[in-house]
């Protein structure tokens, strides 16, 4: 995700603006607005505690017979069927 701008022109364009070309002000708006729309617990997710977790799982003996599966680590706010 990203936060999208338009881009000052008459057609009002918008442009999607990734993290690493954001200020801190955009960022901070870009995390208000993902925090907003979460569905669990209206938090941005933690590697540590929510793909980690799944990573070592896939890494062990115990997903020895999963082959081509979506695992989406996204809280919620991309639902994939």
């Amino acid at each position: 995700m990203g936060l999208y701008m338009t881009d000052g022109s008459l057609t009002g364009r918008r442009i999607l603006v990734t993290g690493g070309s954001m200020t801190a002000e955009q960022l901070a708006a870009h995390d208000a607005q993902l925090t907003a729309v979460m569905p669990i617990d209206g938090r941005l997710g933690e590697v540590d505690r929510d793909l980690v977790p799944l990573l070592r799982f896939l890494a062990g003996t115990g997903s020895r017979f999963i082959t081509g599966q979506l695992f989406p680590v996204g809280g919620g706010v991309l639902m994939v069927r």
